[in-house]
This record gives C-alpha cells, sequence and structure tokens, in this order.
C-alpha cells in the first residue's frame, strides 16, 4: 500500500513489487493488528468495518434483548461493540467527524436498546446513566492514558522516546514545575496527527492526572 494525500499519491504509478518470484500489487487499505488503513490514513475503512461489525451485534443481541437482565445486555454490548470501537481507538483522533458521528450513532442505538430508552429522549443521561464515555471523549482518555503512561515510564521505549519534557531556559520560570511537554512542529496535517504531536492537543491538566 502506498500512504499519502490525493495529489501526491496520484503521481505516483506503481503496479506491482516484485519479491523473489512473486508479484505484490498494490492495495488501497490493509489490515494490521485487526485494524483497516487505507491509503490516506482517513480511517474510513476502520469506521465502516467497525459499523458493520457493531449493527450486526445489535440485531442479534436485540432479538434477545426482552430475555435479558439490564446486567446482563450490558456485559454482552461491552463484549461484543464497546469493546470493539475501544480497541485501538486512539487511531481515531482526527478523523473526519462524519465518521465520529457514525460511531457515536451506534453507541446510542446499544444505549437505547439497554436501557429501553425511546428515540425521542435525549440521549445524554442515558450515557450518563451507564457510566459510558461519548465516542469523541473515549478517544481522547484513550490518548491521555497513554500519554500519562509514557511519562511515568510504563510504555514502551518506541513510544517514550516520542514524548518529551519542556526544559525551559530558566529554572526559576513557573514552567518548569508543570511538567509541560516539548512541542513539536508539522506542516502538514500528517504531522499534527503523529503521536509525538498529539500530546499538544490537550491541556496540562488533562493528562497529568
Amino acid at each position: 500500500m502506498v500512504l499519502g494525500s490525493t495529489q501526491p499519491i496520484k503521481k505516483v504509478n506503481i503496479d506491482h513489487v516484485r519479491v523473489g518470484d512473486a508479484h505484490i500489487e498494490p492495495s488501497t487499505n490493509v489490515r494490521n493488528l485487526g485494524v483497516m488503513f487505507d491509503s490516506a490514513m482517513k480511517m474510513d475503512c476502520q469506521v465502516t468495518a467497525l459499523s458493520k461489525a457493531a449493527f450486526m451485534s445489535i440485531r442479534n443481541i436485540g432479538r434477545i434483548r426482552d430475555h435479558l437482565t439490564r446486567e446482563a445486555a450490558e456485559t454482552i454490548v461491552d463484549a461484543f461493540i464497546t469493546s470493539r470501537i475501544d480497541s485501538c481507538n486512539s487511531l481515531l483522533y482526527g478523523i473526519n467527524n462524519a465518521h465520529l458521528s457514525r460511531l457515536q450513532r451506534i453507541q446510542n442505538i446499544a444505549a437505547r436498546m439497554i436501557t429501553y430508552t425511546r428515540k425521542s429522549d435525549h440521549i445524554t443521561p442515558v450515557l450518563a446513566n451507564l457510566h459510558w464515555l461519548p465516542i469523541q471523549q473515549r478517544v481522547k482518555n484513550k490518548l491521555c492514558l497513554i500519554i500519562f503512561k509514557t511519562l511515568q515510564g510504563d510504555a514502551p521505549a518506541y513510544l517514550s522516546d516520542l514524548v518529551q519534557l519542556y526544559a525551559p531556559g530558566h529554572r526559576g520560570l513557573r514552567s518548569s514545575q508543570q511538567k509541560l511537554l516539548k512541542e513539536n512542529m508539522a506542516n502538514y496535517r500528517w504531522g499534527r496527527e503523529a503521536f509525538k504531536l498529539l500530546h499538544q492537543a490537550f491541556e496540562f491538566p488533562t493528562w497529568n492526572c
């Protein structure tokens, strides 16, 4: 798979890659560790795959919902729907709002199914009652956890090497006591969404818990 933004990819003409005697044709999307990646890294394929699997689970659970207690329904939804959405969800940071809305709709439907809430009822109190963070907050929460573990030395080296604490020129400055992170600059969307720049999207009190 060739990665790049729309215009540069149009200039690339690769019919195949030869490895030994094998001719490997490029693909527009690939699966790695259960996550679907597309050539533009917009996570379109991943959101589509999640939506398809989630709605199938919702239909199956809905058929037996009347025979389940609320606790049992929550457990099943967590196992077949929520766990899939949460798996590697830090990769969804910065995706199109339309994709986030698709995933949020899945969560809303699952919440209404568990609680027998009508479509006309506001969903925010329902999510709060279930102690569920909305999708966008779940993504940020996962990123904050990763960054916190990185700063505490509990993350793998390949992540720890990407995050550095800010070192002010004068020790007496207030910033020297705040454990701020060193800023990294980027000119393009891909760079801004790279892990070593993600910490700049959160204020200090958010991740320093």
